[in-house]
Parts: structure tokens; C-alpha cells; sequence
């Protein structure tokens, strides 16, 4: 019977943990794949939807899908999306990825370089800006990955919708210090 009884208890402290991750879950868009402006994702298991506070009229959440290269005319393209969580007017983070040297379609792309070289890359950027610590920046690498797969692509209306997750490393200090990003969702209008 004390058997019995430990069973259930453990299965019950289960689902408390589910529950836990669904409704974190529930708290992110839908994804939808109308150009409803919208980013979502799982940062550490918490959601993180871009916002900003009262008052602030810096852009908050983009997306581009523009030729940065302009001697590789075929393959110069990146798209890329940044979205920030500004909690105050000294903290917030930014959880973004970037898909160089791309002719976009419906596809999987993984994110495995980091963001300051050519290629495909998830990053993060958490700032104190009052604090005096300036930014740590977070990115995947060759070993560190994750995945964007852009489910829907309207190329007239500049609309691209979408998957990802990545794991993330800081670019100096701890790098055993990994940011884990889940469940992210995207529908967004760009801009070329």
C-alpha cells in the first residue's frame, strides 16, 4: 500500500511539472501564418514574448530579409528576426537569429555559427543598462545548435512564418553557461 501511495505521489508531482510547461506555453502566440506580427519563445522554460516598456518608441520586435552582399547577388541574402523583452528602462533581452547567404524558402535551416560570421546563427543579448555591466551576448556555435523551419512564405506581401529553437553559449566567460531557447514561433511581416 506505501508503495502504492509513492506511485502516485510521484506521478501526480509529474504532472504538476507538465502543467507547468504547458501553461508556460500557452502564454506564447499561436502560430499563425497571416503576418499577425507576432514572436514567441521559451527562454530557460519561461515565456518570452517581445515588449516594451511605457514610453519607449525604439523598434521592439523586427524582421528583415534583405541583400547584405552586394557581389553575390544569388546568394546574398539574410533573414533575420530580433525580438526584445524590455522589462524596465535598464533591463531587457534580446532572443533573434539570422540566416545568411539564403534564398528563402520552406525549409529547415539550422543555426550553427555564431552571429558575427557568415551563416546561420541564434543569439541572445541580455543588458543592464543602469547597472554599468553592459551586454552579454549569447550565440550558437558548431557544437551548440538549434533549428528555424519556415513553415509559410508569402514573398509578395513580404510575410514569413515560422519554428525554432537553439541553444545558446556566451561569446566570452562561462561557456557552460547555456541559454535554452524552446517552442519559438513567428509570423512576421518583413522588411527588404
Amino acid at each position: 500500500m506505501l508503495l502504492i501511495s509513492i506511485v502516485i505521489a510521484g506521478s501526480c508531482f509529474e504532472c504538476k511539472k507538465k502543467n507547468v510547461t504547458i501553461s508556460q506555453v500557452s502564454l506564447l502566440p499561436p502560430l499563425t501564418t497571416t503576418g499577425r506580427n507576432t514572436f514567441g519563445c521559451l527562454f530557460n522554460g519561461q515565456a518570452m514574448i517581445p515588449k516594451r516598456p511605457f514610453g519607449d518608441i525604439v523598434p521592439y520586435l523586427t524582421a528583415i530579409y534583405q541583400n547584405h552582399y552586394s557581389s553575390d547577388l544569388v546568394h546574398g541574402n539574410t533573414f533575420a528576426i530580433d525580438g526584445d523583452d524590455k522589462t524596465d528602462v535598464c533591463h531587457f533581452k534580446t532572443v533573434g537569429f539570422s540566416l545568411d547567404s539564403i534564398h528563402l524558402e520552406l525549409a529547415t535551416y539550422k543555426l550553427n555559427t555564431a552571429r558575427i560570421a557568415k551563416g546561420q546563427s541564434g543569439s541572445i543579448q541580455l543588458l543592464n543598462a543602469c547597472g554599468g555591466n553592459g551586454a552579454i551576448e549569447y550565440a550558437t556555435t558548431s557544437i551548440v545548435t538549434g533549428e528555424v523551419t519556415i513553415v509559410f512564405l508569402d514573398e509578395i506581401n513580404q510575410v514569413a512564418s515560422g519554428t525554432f529553437w537553439f541553444d545558446a553559449i556566451p561569446s566570452i566567460g562561462n561557456l557552460t553557461d547555456t541559454i535554452h531557447i524552446r517552442e519559438g514561433r513567428f509570423d512576421m511581416h518583413y522588411t527588404r
